[in-house]
């Protein structure tokens, strides 16, 4: 739950984030969800003074090349970390 409640709050849509805390939403990957879901619904046209962001206007495969990365870097660390832990129970 924890979890899912960073992402849901770092993920800038939202709840508009301070300058201090903007970098962490760079690693969230329910941010790169929404920069894609925003680019194909043209969220930045709807209402400008609620839904422009910079992230909405880059070409979605820069997000989805993202994703892939988070996905490639999570199957690493399970797979080392599943590793690590069968070798201890021989």
């Amino acid at each position: 739950m924890v979890i899912i409640i960073v992402q849901v709050v770092f993920c800038d849509c939202l709840i508009v984030l301070p300058d201090g805390a903007a970098p962490i939403k760079l690693i969230t990957p329910a941010t790169w969800g929404i920069a894609v879901f925003g680019n194909q619904t043209h969220m930045n046209s709807w209402h400008e003074e609620y839904f422009t962001k910079e992230l909405y206007n880059l070409n979605p495969l820069i997000p989805i090349a993202i994703l892939v990365g988070f996905t490639l870097l999570f199957v690493v660390l399970t797979i080392v970390k599943l590793k690590h832990s069968y070798k201890q129970k021989d």
